[in-house]
């Protein structure tokens, strides 16, 4: 950015991080504002701001517009150091002008005044330090100590209006967040808003203080209070406090909490109407801390151009590159851009603001497509603290104050991708137990380091922003004694084999859910397993445990690649045993074959088969004869495929597994149907159903689409509503994904029946776009029984009709087509019980 945000007090700073976001562009002031103005003299001057004079031993001076501002913002803004920062943009707003033009207009001010009115601090700005006492008869002004914010305040008016609120109470008030979150800004805008309503103001940043024992010290300094001789500098800014109303801004505590803890534990106990805010990284502990947790900014919500101006994240981004281009257009640029920005920024205001400054060299689509490199590409803030001028400062300031087996625990976190639960983050860290894990988590959580996401009747989990986690990654590959990754590789692999049993792999609802919310972490560790000894073997265990994930949440390109991947760092049949190996081949085998390559599911099937029953794995058999049944089926070889369909069921039996008897109980009714033989498969449908209830298997699901269609097929239409009915409340309830492409399918065929044709095209469009999404295609069965459905509707609306339709339906997503069928079977209900 080129313009700053103006922090300053003792210790001073201007960030770019925390000084973010005023509602509107600093004014000047209006006319009653400057009728309002006092009248300030000196020992031979006097100062009138409303009618802009300045009188000297009886004489006006005429010091020049710039002067006059610059003496007047030094003057009201006296109790404290105004950078120059701030000090050009009050003098020259709008304007890019050198240091050069501030250092003369002091330079006037001194010659005209006396060079003992304006001092210079060095490395901080200048100061109006001559005595003054008001002219009115008023008695002193209100103090307002506080920043002279030079931006707007962006996105964070509903945290405003909340922090006012807990102010009231009269308990200290800690606003913490990580680095960046905007806490200094939103303190900042706190004392603004009570100094509005009369209330005297004080700010004092504590970033420079290096020892606690210097807190009340920098308080008072900030503050104006003077050291008495005869009193505890604590006991003179306790009086000074008690003596008006005022709000006190304690900034950048995280460093000195507990000096700044035992102050305020003083301070808060006073019998005036003294309100406390203080930031920090952390809580700092005091007895009634009221600790607001500022959050991100809000990210869009879709990609749909309101959604994405409505951000908050969007509208600071589109604020900031506003000043580098006045007539910036966030859709003009690209809101699915931008919005991809801000998304992967995780809302940060200051990574937004950096970002934003990037637009005067980059357009959106470039900074996009740079955010992988993001502590390298958010650089050049304009802060007069160095750790907030890029990213990478502001995380190693949080860093450096953890201690040692803290920061141990935030570098291995890194290992995770998505977050963990309690549990994973005992294993991975070591610990000794929940206990030892929770206290660390904790310690890291209450420094804003991490966040927990509820989700539900989920396990908590514990998460790093991505820029966070890119830091602490950074980090770990610095501390090359770690053991993190390996443990972490061990654990995910255990995990997969503990939630994926190999003798019941049909998965519920919750072990789909669960291991949805570890699919990051189970694909790191794949590819962690190409870079360590013994990788071979555990990369065989995983691929060979997780591929009937891939299959219910129709993910089949990633499974077909995560099952290869496997294979490939497995290229030496002898480093691995075969039960392994032949669970992997079989999770392929499966992939390939729902992708529509059935010779080539055939042939790995039979490997599959022959390395399972040379080690004696029934279970890896059982579920391999399935496959190779259903190939034979698929390549026109239905009497094969009975065969090995029976075979299956014969091995489900001998080993109990409920999960493979129903599978096969439905895939011989698959076989009765595309021989005609409706009511053997209807038989069979039931039982696979009967069983799979008993079982409590989610793919009962997938037997209810196919008792749907071979209703279809009876002409039992009602019938056929009902079960693609449960069918579609299964699949949401289990996020069963590849069994809720099917209800959409199929509803396409029973929307054509009812001479619903409009629905059966956009049906028909959603189906094509989730096979397009998932890689997937139909069955040869399943494509006979749909196709003249299809070719109905196509007839009935005419070809423009059908492709308008059919286009609506590909532009739906899955939870939409999934809201548009429920209410479709739904209506179909309705509409039956409506006409008996």
């Amino acid at each position: 950015m080129e313009s700053a945000c103006g922090h300053c007090g003792t210790g001073v700073r201007t960030t770019v991080c925390d000084v973010l976001n005023t509602s509107d562009p600093i004014p000047g002031p209006t006319a009653a504002a400057k009728s309002e103005r006092a009248v300030y003299r000196g020992e031979r001057y006097e100062i009138d701001p409303a009618r802009r004079r300045v009188v000297l031993d009886d004489h006006e001076l005429d010091l020049g517009a710039r002067a006059f501002d610059l003496l007047v913002a030094l003057v009201e803004s006296r109790h404290r150091v105004m950078t120059k920062r701030e000090l050009l943009a009050v003098v020259w707003p709008g304007s890019v002008v050198e240091e050069n033009a501030l250092h003369a207009q002091v330079s006037l001010l001194r010659k005209k005044l006396g060079r003992h009115v304006v001092a210079t601090v060095t490395g901080r700005g200048y100061r109006f330090v001559d005595r003054l006492t008001r002219g009115d008869g008023a008695g002193p002004a209100p103090h307002n100590g506080l920043p002279t914010p030079v931006t707007r305040f962006v996105g964070r008016e509903q945290a405003l209006g909340q922090c006012l609120g807990l102010l009231d109470r009269r308990a200290p008030l800690t606003i913490t967040g990580m680095g960046g979150a905007g806490k200094t800004r939103l303190a900042i805008e706190i004392a603004r808003a009570r100094h509005a309503q009369g209330a005297t103001a004080w700010f004092a940043d504590l970033s420079g203080v290096g020892v606690g024992d210097r807190v009340v010290a920098a308080v008072a300094a900030a503050v104006g209070a003077r050291e008495r001789a005869d009193e505890p500098l604590l006991d003179t800014l306790s009086r000074h406090f008690s003596a008006e109303a005022g709000v006190l801004v304690l900034d950048n505590c995280e460093h000195v909490t507990e000096a700044v803890a035992q102050a305020v534990r003083v301070w808060s106990t006073l019998h005036g109407t003294l309100q406390i805010v203080a930031t920090s990284r952390q809580p700092l502990r005091v007895p009634g801390e009221q600790i607001y947790a500022l959050a991100a900014l809000t990210l869009p919500a879709s990609r749909e151009p309101d959604d994405v101006l409505r951000a908050e994240s969007v509208q600071l981004f589109a604020d900031r590159a506003s000043l580098h281009d006045p007539q910036f257009d966030v859709v003009a640029a690209g809101a699915g851009d931008v919005a991809d920005i801000c998304e992967r920024l995780d809302g940060i205001p200051l990574a937004i603001e950096l970002a934003a400054a990037r637009t005067r060299l980059l357009t959106v689509r470039q900074l996009s497509e740079r955010l992988d490199a993001r502590l390298r590409l958010l650089v050049g803030g304009t802060s007069d603290v160095a750790r907030q001028q890029t990213l990478r400062a502001s995380m190693q300031w949080s860093y450096e104050l953890l201690d040692a087996s803290e920061q141990k625990c935030f570098r291995e976190l890194a290992v995770f991708v998505g977050g963990c639960t309690l549990d994973s983050a005992r294993v991975v860290l070591g610990a000794a137990d929940d206990y030892e894990a929770l206290e660390a988590l904790t310690s890291l959580y209450d420094k804003s380091l991490i966040v927990v996401e509820r989700n539900g009747d989920a396990l908590p989990r514990y998460t790093m922003l991505q820029i966070v986690r890119e830091f602490a990654n950074e980090a770990l590959e610095g501390a090359p004694d770690s053991r993190a990754t390996d443990r972490h590789l061990a654990h995910y692999v255990g995990l997969a084999e503990q939630l994926v049993p190999r003798a019941q792999p049909a998965l519920d609802g919750s072990t789909l859910g669960r291991l949805r919310r570890e699919e990051a972490n189970f694909r790191v560790a794949m590819a962690r397993c190409e870079r360590v000894e013994g990788g071979t073997r555990l990369a065989l265990r995983l691929a060979g445990s997780l591929w009937p994930y891939w299959l219910a949440t129709s993910q089949l390109a990633l499974g077909e690649a995560f099952t290869t991947q496997a294979l490939g760092i497995a290229a030496a049949p002898a480093e691995a045993g075969d039960e392994a190996r032949a669970r992997t081949l079989l999770g392929l085998g499966n992939v390939v074959f729902y992708r529509g390559r059935y010779a080539e599911a055939l042939s790995i099937a039979q490997e599959a088969l022959a390395r399972a029953r040379a080690t004696g794995d029934q279970a890896t058999a059982g579920f391999a004869l399935k496959l190779l049944a259903g190939a034979h089926h698929a390549l026109g070889q239905p009497e094969a495929a009975l065969t090995h369909y029976r075979d299956t069921l014969a091995v489900a039996v001998a080993i109990g597994d409920a999960a493979l008897q129903s599978a096969a109980q439905n895939n011989l009714a698959e076989v009765h149907r595309g021989l005609g033989d409706l009511a053997e498969a209807e038989a069979a449908y039931r039982l696979a159903i009967e069983i799979g209830q008993a079982a409590r298997t989610a793919n009962v699901a997938m037997v209810m689409c196919n008792l749907a269609r071979l209703r279809l097929m009876q002409g039992e239409a009602r019938d056929a509503v009902l079960a693609l009915l449960d069918a579609q409340t299964m699949a949401m309830l289990t996020s069963y994904r590849s069994a809720g492409d099917q209800v959409i399918d199929i509803a396409a065929a029973l929307a054509s029946r009812s001479g619903r044709h409009a629905a059966a095209a956009c049906f028909n469009g959603a189906s094509l776009a989730r096979m397009s999404e998932s890689g997937s295609r139909r069955e040869p069965l399943d494509e006979a029984f749909i196709e003249p459905w299809v070719a109905q509707s196509r007839a009935a609306l005419g070809e423009a009709a059908f492709a308008a339709e059919h286009d609506r339906g590909l532009a739906l997503d899955y939870e939409a087509a999934m809201a548009e069928v429920g209410d479709f079977l739904r209506r179909h209900i309705a509409d039956e019980r409506a006409e008996l």
